[in-house]
């Protein structure tokens, strides 16, 4: 995961945000799922660093490709 660290770092804290939201609006308060909530953050900050990773190297392999024309 060291090649995704700086897109991990800059969206995960979306992710928990938006978790977190979501699980204090929910009506119980059960607490007994938690760790579940942790694994599909933790899953939804990995998907979130891989697709920022690929599309900023689509984008940055296109300004390369511009820059070696100019």
């Amino acid at each position: 995961m060291g090649s995704l660290s700086y897109e991990l770092y800059l969206s995960h804290m979306l992710v928990v945000l938006a978790a977190e939201a979501l699980y204090r609006a929910l009506p119980g308060k059960v607490q007994a799922w938690t760790f579940a909530v942790y694994l599909l953050v933790l899953s939804c900050c990995y998907a979130l660093a891989l697709l920022l990773e690929r599309a900023m190297a689509g984008i940055m392999a296109t300004i390369r490709v511009r820059a070696r024309r100019a």
